[in-house]
């Protein structure tokens, strides 16, 4: 939901750092996730760093990056190509 989120952000407003400031007053975190000795990692407010990797991940859009090209790959997308 949180990378659906972001892309909906950006299609709206079309500037990251107006992403960012959007994204804090929705309060979008970063997963949390429990580390091998059982600490938590995560959950901090999204970065506009964060946010422009996320906006060109393939991944998101079930494409595989290799090698400077981009595949259709074998998983879901979580947003259409078309975002």
């Amino acid at each position: 939901e949180t990378v659906r989120a972001v892309f909906r952000l950006y299609l709206e407003h079309g500037n990251v750092r107006q992403v960012k400031a959007a994204a804090d007053g929705l309060g979008l975190t970063t997963k949390i996730r429990r580390t091998d000795d059982g600490r938590m990692r995560g959950g901090r407010p999204l970065s506009r760093g964060h946010i422009y990797q996320l906006l060109k991940n393939p991944l998101y859009a079930g494409r595989i990056a290799h090698k400077g090209a981009s595949y259709e790959g074998q998983h879901a997308h979580i947003i259409d190509s078309e975002t």
